[in-house]
């Protein structure tokens, strides 16, 4: 089982929010803390990472 995941998300700046531009202007117009895909991924991750021990 791979301890690591590298995944790439398109349409998310650094802080894993939706945005357009990525620019820090933008941020104070982002109401998302955290895209959804990302906490699906990070949960599915740890699910897997006990589930092999």
């Amino acid at each position: 089982m791979k301890k690591n995941l590298v995944r790439e998300y398109a349409s998310l700046n650094h802080l894993f929010q939706h945005s357009t531009t990525g620019l820090p202007m933008e941020y104070r117009q982002i109401e998302e803390t955290i895209a959804e895909e990302v906490l699906d991924d990070i949960a599915t991750w740890i699910v897997n990472q006990a589930a092999s021990r």
